[in-house]
């Protein structure tokens, strides 16, 4: 595919950018009757009725699918930047990786269904900042437009 209008933005940048959100933005709110936890890559919020704490250099196995997804988008968006890849797919991708607290709250209430008595139900809820920085970036830097190969050799470029 030939590329039409270079990015304008380089590729280290957005790169670094959505690098330290993966890392240091919260992707998630999960809740119950107890607690509320707002979750992030490295750190980790926790209220609870007995008290609150905070986690830094918290890397559960919750965060780690996360971590990969976010990572994977980031690849993603380069790509799109690069121009080997679509708007569409690169959105489609971002809200895939985002809805991993949806799938977690689910995950761990599934018991639920199964157990009678078992009353720890889970919600959780995205926090789509990566996918809010990466839609403001591509509106403001403006990834280079694709030109099919078969249109590019009909008009000559």
């Amino acid at each position: 595919m030939g590329i039409s209008n270079p990015a304008n933005g380089s590729s280290d940048q957005i790169r670094t950018l959505l690098g330290i959100v993966v890392m240091l933005a919260p992707y998630g709110i999960l809740f119950d009757s107890e607690a509320f936890i707002i979750m992030g890559i490295l750190v980790q919020f926790d209220i609870r009725p007995y008290g609150s704490f905070f986690v830094l250099g918290f890397l559960d196995f919750l965060s780690v699918p996360s971590l990969f997804l976010r990572i994977l988008f980031v690849h993603q968006v380069i790509r799109l930047y690069n121009g080997i890849t679509t708007k569409k797919n690169t959105i489609i991708l971002g809200i895939f990786s985002e809805m991993t607290t949806v799938f977690y709250g689910l995950f761990i209430s599934f018991p639920v269904l199964f157990i009678p008595g078992f009353r720890y139900l889970i919600i959780g809820l995205p926090v789509p900042i990566l996918l809010v920085t990466t839609l403001i970036l591509v509106k403001y830097r403006k990834p280079p437009v694709r030109v099919p190969e078969w249109l590019a050799q009909k008009t000559g470029e």
